[in-house]
């Protein structure tokens, strides 16, 4: 051992050192991975925990809401009635026999044979007259509710007169008591309860000829856009039975006269326009009575004046013994209690008097002026 020497042992630790340093080096090349990475197939894990709860307040919006600036749509429609003329000014148009509705007629009162007939009303139009919101004359004939004809003479010179100066007149016709009408069974049946004098069938007729009536004027107002017509703007008219029942329009209560029947008992009820109404701005009432408005009473108790009655033009004979001059001065003391307008123009005549004068006027020159002044129409010179 003595040849390994101090120096050699020098020698091998500077082998044994730069075998190490070798093996370390950058020199070899990398080896590649090949291997994949490994695939998890599990599934990914379910959150079955509920969502947390919001318990917080919905934000609440305290901004005034936006104001809309922008003007109203404009009224298209006149809130006055047209005016009408002084004089004659117009054409009168004349459309006959018009279906306004239709009612039963029975081979006698009760009776259940009951068959539908056609009511009907004639129309007169003035030509050349403004085109919309002209106001209305509703006419309605006498004939002690046995007859009577819208064609009587005297109306056809009221509707004339009117028309010619700017109204529309509607002349109706309407059951009387040979057509023998439904009527409610606790409708009265002592005339003498309701109107002495009074036969069992004109008690029975004044039902369905109020019935009818109301059934008109609610036509008409149905019908106010084909007439250009004013539906605040109507007056009634009558003479004798006629008187009777626009003097009812003018003070009836709406329901009168058209609900005391189902349409059960009454299929033609279906047609009579219940939504509109069937009061009159103005009546002017030739020898007439209260014996609708008595009807009324007796059935239910119920005195039907009251203060929003219709103004009312009373023309009455003092010496008319078809209706007793009495029934005039029984109108007017309603209207002195309520305090609705009204003017009293007795006659010297009997029943019928169209041919009488007030204040040096002819009856339809002085119900004209009555009617333009409660309708508070403007009058052309």
């Amino acid at each position: 051992m003595r040849w390994f020497s101090s120096r050699g042992w020098v020698v091998l630790i500077a082998l044994v050192f730069a075998l190490f340093s070798c093996s370390d080096s950058g020199d070899s090349p990398p080896v590649e991975d090949t291997s994949q990475p490994p695939v998890d197939t599990a599934p990914p894990p379910v959150d079955t925990a509920p969502p947390p709860a919001d318990t917080a307040p919905p934000p609440v919006d305290t901004a005034p809401p936006p104001v809309d600036t922008a003007p109203p749509p404009e009224d298209t429609t006149s809130s006055e009635p047209a005016p009408v003329q002084s004089k004659a000014t117009y054409e009168v148009k004349v459309t006959p026999k018009v279906v306004y509705a239709q009612g039963l007629t029975h081979s006698g009162w009760g009776t259940d044979d009951g068959v539908p007939m056609d009511l009907i009303l004639d129309v007169y139009e003035p030509i050349g007259a403004p085109a919309t919101d002209k106001p209305v004359l509703f006419i309605v004939h006498g004939g002690g509710f046995k007859g009577g004809s819208p064609t009587q003479g005297q109306l056809v010179q009221w509707a004339n007169y009117f028309t010619a100066r700017g109204f529309v007149c509607f002349s109706i016709d309407y059951r009387v008591a040979k057509f023998y009408g439904t009527i409610p069974a606790n409708w009265p049946t002592d005339p003498e309860e309701v109107q002495p004098g009074m036969s069992p069938d004109q008690l029975n007729a004044l039902y369905t000829s109020g019935r009818d009536t109301k059934a008109a004027l609610r036509w008409v107002r149905a019908h106010a856009d084909d007439y250009g017509i004013h539906k605040e703007a109507i007056a009634a008219m009558g003479g004798s039975a006629g008187a009777f029942l626009v003097l009812m329009l003018g003070v009836s209560d709406e329901a009168d006269y058209g609900t005391e029947l189902t349409e059960a008992e009454d299929p033609t009820l279906s047609g009579l326009h219940m939504n509109e109404s069937a009061k009159v701005g103005a009546v002017v009432d030739l020898w007439g009575g209260t014996g609708l408005l008595d009807a009324l009473e007796v059935l239910d108790g119920k005195d039907r004046f009251d203060a929003t009655d219709a103004p009312i033009a009373i023309i009455h004979g003092t010496q008319d013994e078809a209706v007793p001059f009495e029934e005039a001065e029984q109108i007017k003391a309603k209207y002195d209690a309520t305090g609705v307008p009204y003017t009293y123009n007795p006659l010297d005549a009997g029943h019928g008097a169209w041919g009488e004068k007030i204040d040096g006027k002819k009856l339809h020159e002085y119900g004209f002026g009555f009617v333009v002044e409660h309708l508070g129409l403007t009058l052309v010179p």
